[in-house]
C-alpha cells in the first residue's frame, strides 16, 4: 500500500504446510534377540536411527539397567556385566527438537554366575584294591537359582559315567590311577568351570609272598641231640615290605 493508501492488487504469496513432528525410530541391530552371558562377559550393542521428517542430527542414548554405565553412542559396541543380574537394555532416539522416540527399542540381558559342586564322599582321594567299590555323593548349588541343576561324574574310564547326583558305590575293576570329577550345570546351560575332583588309586589284588628254605638243601636225618642248620629267603612280588616269618 502506498502513502496515498492504493494498494497492490496483485499481492505475492507463498504456502506454508504446518505439520506436527514426527518421532524418531531406534532399531537395535546387535544383539538380535536377548542374550545370556558369564558374569564378566562382554555383549556387542549397535543401533539405527531414523527420522521421517529429516529432523536432523539425531542423538542416541543406551541404558543398560545399571548392569553398565549408559552410552551417547549409536554403536556403543562391546559391553562387559560383571555382576551376576536381569538387565533390560533400552536404544532411545531423539530428533534435533528434543522428541525421542516414544517406544525405544530393548534387549534383555541376563548375566548367569555358574552353579558350584561339592563332593561330599570320598572326602578324600582313596586307595583300594582292584574290583572294590567307593561311594559318591555331591551337592550341587547355584547362586541364582536357575534350576533344575544337572550333573556328571566322570570316572576317568575307571567306571561309566553318571548323571546322577549320588550315584553311589561304583566298582574299580583294572587297576590304575582315576581322576574322578563332578560337574554341575544349571539350567541356563552354565556349567561350573573347576569341577571338585577326587583321585582314585586301583592297586592289583595282593598276591601272596614266597618262602624259599636254602638250608638244608632236602631232608635230613641225625642222631637224637643233633642239630640242623636252617636258613631261608622270603620273597614278595609287589614288594610289600617288610616280610615277618615263622619256622
Amino acid at each position: 500500500t502506498d502513502a496515498l493508501g492504493l494498494a497492490d492488487p496483485t499481492p505475492a504469496s507463498r504456502v506454508v504446510t504446518v505439520t506436527a513432528n514426527q518421532a524418531p525410530e531406534g532399531t537395535i541391530d546387535t544383539p538380535a534377540g536377548d542374550v545370556t552371558v558369564t558374569a564378566g562377559g562382554s555383549v556387542a550393542f549397535t543401533g539405527t536411527g531414523t527420522d521421517p521428517d529429516a529432523v536432523l542430527p539425531l542423538t542416541f542414548l543406551w541404558t543398560f539397567g545399571g548392569g553398565a554405565a549408559d552410552s551417547p553412542l549409536e554403536d556403543p559396541g562391546a559391553v562387559t556385566f560383571s555382576t551376576p543380574g536381569t538387565y533390560t537394555v533400552t536404544f532411545r532416539v531423539t530428533d534435533a527438537l528434543g522428541l525421542a522416540d516414544p517406544t525405544p527399542a530393548s534387549r534383555v540381558v541376563t548375566v548367569n554366575a555358574p552353579p558350584e559342586g561339592t563332593i561330599d564322599s570320598p572326602a578324600t582321594d582313596v586307595t583300594l584294591v582292584a574290583g572294590q567299590s567307593v561311594s559318591f555323593s555331591g551337592t550341587g548349588t547355584d547362586p541364582e537359582n536357575h534350576l533344575p541343576l544337572s550333573f556328571r561324574w566322570t570316572f576317568g574310564g575307571g567306571a561309566a559315567d553318571s548323571p546322577a547326583e549320588d550315584p553311589g558305590a561304583v566298582t574299580f575293576s583294572t587297576p590304575g590311577t582315576y581322576t574322578v570329577t563332578f560337574t554341575v550345570t544349571d539350567s541356563l546351560g552354565l556349567a561350573d568351570p573347576t569341577p571338585a575332583s577326587r583321585v582314585v588309586t586301583v592297586t592289583a589284588p595282593n598276591q601272596a609272598p614266597n618262602g624259599v628254605i636254602d638250608s638244608p638243601a632236602g631232608p635230613v636225618t641225625i642222631p637224637a641231640g643233633g642239630s640242623v642248620t636252617f636258613a631261608g629267603t622270603g620273597t614278595d612280588p609287589e614288594g610289600h615290605l617288610p616280610l615277618t616269618f615263622l619256622w
